[in-house]
């Protein structure tokens, strides 16, 4: 092996890249190529020859219309009427996607021969489409995220985009699409009721509802003004934030600060979780404060997927804390302050499954 020889290997590696990347770019105008030269076979009375030709152009691209189109006339030539029917529904179906000014002709003449080889066709693809406007309607009229998940779901179940032009598509489900791509702004009204009927009186932020009981929010900050119950929440693994969930929020916020909290509760920060109630230590040399202090810390476990919280306060001042199902209890305590209800607040990015909470 000589120096020229290893010096060359990277631009030998770089163009066999490239070639492979042209390749995969060149599919469809292999194709394309493939199509033309079938149907210059089959014009020439050579059929058998001329629809492997056409075959292979499928097999480079399996929606190649000018191979379909060609395909299906074929069919239709030999009495296969049904098959020839598929073929044209096919071809007219890609013609219509691309939009190409060149293939209209083409596009016309796959749409008669489908209705003539089956009559019913016609009639079956107006029933489609006007499934497609009443699902329009439905989500125009109730526009929340499960009507439109529903109607998406149908959409799906019945393969529409095999059989609809794009012009005859639901309308909503491009404006779902769309809005999917975009950075979720604001909770939708769905979602808030959701949240609320968990307890919540106050949603602010923005909460996105990714699967039934799971949200994801986003500077999220759910509030109730209660001053007895519990709190109860499942703190999904991962995210770029940190969740805090508190009873008697009323003391001051010290910004998610490390030994201090705004009410007693937990902090789910890296990690861990904190919990924070009255510290014996703070109120022995702090002339008897009440304000939350860290007083545990539990590690999360990388095995599990998702960690769970509660945080519960009785009337006569009794505090208790589980994360994970260990259990700390505070003893009672009738002094502990009843001001500033009850809260969870993310901070950043964050997916809360089941966030509840209850009590008066």
């Amino acid at each position: 092996m000589n120096l020229f020889t290893i010096s060359h290997r990277p631009v030998a590696l770089i163009l066999a890249l490239g070639l492979c990347t042209a390749l995969v770019a060149s599919e469809r105008s292999i194709a394309d190529a493939l199509a033309v030269a079938g149907a210059s076979l089959v014009a020439k009375g050579n059929a058998e020859q001329g629809k492997e030709m056409l075959y292979k152009a499928l097999a480079n691209d399996e929606n190649c219309p000018d191979a379909l189109f060609e395909l299906a006339r074929l069919f239709e030539k030999e009495g296969n009427a049904h098959t020839a029917c598929d073929f044209y529904q096919r071809a007219a179906l890609v013609y219509a996607q691309e939009n190409a000014p060149s293939t209209i002709a083409k596009r016309n003449e796959a749409e008669r021969r489908i209705k003539a080889l089956n009559p019913f066709a016609p009639r079956l693809n107006a029933l489609f489409e006007d499934y497609a406007l009443d699902l329009d309607r439905l989500v125009k009229k109730t526009p929340d995220s499960l009507t439109i998940d529903a109607a998406a779901g149908r959409v799906s179940e019945l393969k529409l985009a095999a059989l609809l032009a794009p012009e005859k598509m639901p309308k909503f489900i491009a404006a779902a699409q769309k809005a999917s791509a975009s950075p979720p702004t604001s909770t939708l009204p769905d979602v808030e009721r959701e949240l609320k009927a968990l307890g919540w009186a106050t949603v602010s932020g923005v909460w996105v509802k990714k699967a039934p009981g799971v949200y994801e929010a986003i500077d999220g900050k759910l509030e109730a003004a209660k001053a007895n119950g519990s709190i109860d929440l499942f703190v999904l693994k991962g995210g770029s934030g940190s969740v805090k969930a508190c009873v008697r929020n009323g003391f001051n916020d010290p910004k998610f600060m490390d030994l201090t909290l705004s009410g007693y509760g937990v902090l789910f920060k890296g990690r861990e979780c904190r919990v924070y109630g009255p510290n014996d230590m703070v109120m022995k040399y702090f002339n008897g404060s009440l304000d939350p202090a860290l007083i545990a810390t539990h590690p999360l476990p990388e095995s599990l997927p998702k960690y769970r919280a509660t945080v519960s306060v009785t009337n006569e001042g009794a505090l208790e804390f589980t994360v994970n199902d260990k259990r700390k209890s505070i003893s009672n305590n009738k002094q502990l302050p009843k001001a500033g209800g009850f809260i969870i607040e993310v901070t950043g990015t964050m997916t809360l499954e089941n966030p509840r909470c209850a009590g008066q």
